[in-house]
């Protein structure tokens, strides 16, 4: 069995999946998928409730060294202040198109400057989804596109 280490993840993001570019000094990634908890419960059973998925949700929360400089952080700044929809990918998962709902900059005594940030999915044409690098089982290797040589994505 392998394993994943954290340290490996990749965050990208872009205003379309073909123009993602990844998302440098990102920490601590999480990607939590909840969803609403239905009560379904019948009368015909033993004393157990029954439940079923509601909605579902998705939020993506991260920090990042503060570098004035950094594209990314910038694009995630304008995101957040302008209020527009900046796609999100954690490689080999979820990817959605995201506003940004929280970026907090922590000045501790004791650290680099961060900022902390938490996106979640909006109303978008991309809805959140799986997405996978396409891997050709003939020759192995990522498919990749001829005319943008960008890897080939497919949803799960």
């Amino acid at each position: 069995m392998s394993a994943e280490i954290g340290a490996s993840a990749v965050l990208l993001y872009g205003t379309s999946i073909a123009s993602m570019a990844v998302l440098n000094n990102v920490r601590d990634l999480d990607a939590a998928l909840t969803c609403e908890a239905k009560d379904m419960t019948p009368n015909a059973t033993t004393g157990w409730k029954a439940s079923t998925h509601g909605q579902r949700d998705l939020q993506i929360s991260w920090s990042m060294v503060w570098d004035g400089a950094d594209a990314g952080l910038q694009a995630i700044r304008d995101a957040y202040l302008q209020d527009t929809p900046i796609i999100l990918w954690i490689a080999g998962g979820m990817a959605a198109a995201c506003l940004i709902t929280t970026f907090e900059r922590d000045e501790r005594i004791t650290s680099a400057v961060m900022v902390r940030v938490i996106a979640r999915p909006t109303l978008s044409t991309l809805e959140p989804s799986w997405l996978y690098d396409l891997i050709d089982g003939d020759v192995g290797g990522f498919v990749v596109d001829d005319i943008t040589g960008d890897n080939v994505q497919v949803a799960a």
